[in-house]
């Protein structure tokens, strides 16, 4: 197997340290420069041949460790079945001895789930997959749970009650909104039905007194026509008593005064020189 001990690499940490503080103070001057020049290629071929040289050195290190590993691998998975043979056998052998000390806790195991309620729920062998101190975080857990349905039903009950109480008041109050609003509407039909009868009364009555109007209007009318009917005659009567003809009338002056209601009527007799 490969040495990759790198404290003895040559050169070593205190060689390269000593040939650079031996270079640190050179710097370009006239009479240095060839001495730069060289001290650069010296530390340059150095570089190059700790880069090579190590990197030569990783590429071992990987394939050794993937030889390493594969190895490891190799060696494992002949003796790995027959270690896990062995592990099953003395797991089953200590599950022997536990089952036989986990059934002498077996009556106090049913008697905590009797006190749950729960020696229903579960089997023996699954309560005696647990240690006692699992059966007991077992038991502490199914009392937790148990609590939090008990408080779900609770808070069921309490939210139902609730509703039910919530849904009967508003239900209540659906009624009266109801009943009030079935009465406004029954006071709007009752006032809209007594409106109509007022109105239905006055367009009557409003008929009546326009019926009597135009009874009177057209008996005022008849009466006006007679009257005037009666004027026509008296008038004519009169112009007929005064000689008053169609042929003649050309002698007659007719004067009418109206704020008097009189017509006078005045005849042309002659006339003559003297």
């Amino acid at each position: 197997m490969e040495n990759f001990n790198l404290d003895n690499f040559d050169p070593t940490t205190a060689q390269l340290r000593a040939v650079a503080d031996s270079y640190a103070w050179l710097t370009i001057a006239k009479d240095w420069e060839e001495t730069v020049r060289l001290a650069k290629r010296d530390l340059q071929s150095k570089r190059v041949y700790i880069s090579k040289t190590l990197k030569s050195d990783r590429d071992k290190a990987i394939k050794y460790q993937k030889d390493n590993i594969a190895k490891e691998k190799e060696l494992i998975a002949i003796i790995s079945p027959v270690e896990k043979t062995l592990d099953e056998e003395i797991e089953k052998k200590e599950m022997e001895e536990e089952m036989k000390k986990r059934r002498e806790t077996l009556d106090i195991r049913w008697e905590e789930l009797k006190k749950l309620w729960l020696e229903k729920e579960y089997t023996e062998e699954y309560i005696l997959t647990m240690n006692f101190m699992e059966f007991m975080d077992f038991i502490r857990c199914e009392k937790a749970r148990l609590f939090e349905i008990e408080n779900e039903k609770k808070i069921k009950a309490e939210a139902e009650e609730k509703r039910l109480a919530d849904l009967k008041e508003a239900e209540e109050r659906w009624r009266i909104q109801a009943e009030q609003k079935a009465k406004e509407e029954a006071d709007k039909l009752a006032q809209k039905i007594a409106n109509k009868d007022a109105e239905e009364r006055a367009m009557k009555e409003q008929a009546e007194i326009q019926a009597k109007l135009d009874k009177e209007a057209e008996e005022k009318k008849a009466q006006e026509e007679k009257e005037k009917l009666e004027k026509a005659t008296k008038y004519k009567n009169r112009l007929k008593a005064n000689w008053y003809t169609e042929e003649n009338k050309s002698e007659y002056q007719i004067l009418v005064n109206k704020e008097d209601k009189k017509v006078t009527l005045w005849k042309y007799v002659s006339e003559f020189k003297i």
